[in-house]
């Protein structure tokens, strides 16, 4: 996606696409039913929390939850089975998604390779998210995720219905995730791709000034 976007700004040079690494994070079993649903990041408008709250208004707690984590103001009022966790350290990460069946990212905006989706499928958590950006080329829809049009309460509202009375497609869709590369599986790419680049160039002359 983000390729796509530099190749229509103009850019003509060969462009190597290398995927993003998070470090590895435990895998635990997914809890126990009813459907526990997370959101993960930063409430800034584009991360669609909003969309994701008028999708769960009515639902019955005892069908679905959903659980917040993130430096989200205490006051934001939540539906009926919604309930704020507040921030979260790095380290905290594997244990918070652990707690929920789903990580969902209502997007509006085009997202590239945002960390918390390669965090769910780190931790084995299914994804629920806007089909924008670079968020279908990380989600099989349907087989390890599922996703909706951006912005679009009703249609997320539904996608949560049919998964909350699925429980047997959630843990199919948990166990066909794939993980993403590891940080230091990033860290070698790129330094493999510097080192290829570097042996083209020619030494240049060093100066003979001492410094």
């Amino acid at each position: 996606f983000l390729a796509e976007r530099y190749r229509e700004a103009g850019v003509v040079s060969p462009i190597l696409v290398l995927p993003n690494g998070v470090d590895a994070l435990a895998v635990h079993p997914l809890p126990p039913w009813p459907l526990k649903v997370g959101w993960f990041g930063v409430p800034t408008p584009t991360k669609g929390l909003s969309v994701l709250l008028d999708a769960i208004r009515g639902i019955d707690p005892g069908r679905l939850t959903l659980a917040v984590h993130g430096p989200v103001d205490p006051a934001l009022h939540c539906p009926p089975g919604g309930t704020l966790r507040g921030p979260y350290a790095p380290a905290e990460v594997a244990a918070r998604m652990a707690e929920v069946h789903l990580v969902c990212l209502p997007s509006t905006w085009d997202e590239n390779q945002p960390l918390v989706a390669l965090e769910a499928q780190a931790a084995g958590r299914p994804l629920l998210a806007s089909r924008v950006g670079g968020l279908p080329e990380l989600i099989r829809d349907g087989v390890d995720g599922w996703l909706v049009p951006p912005g679009d309460a009703a249609a997320l509202r539904v996608a949560l219905l049919r998964l909350a009375d699925a429980p047997r497609i959630l843990r199919a869709a948990a166990a066909a995730i794939r993980p993403p590369p590891t940080a230091t599986a990033m860290a070698r790419a790129f330094a493999a791709l510097y080192e290829s680049a570097l042996s083209g160039l020619v030494p240049t002359e060093r100066p003979t000034t001492a410094v």
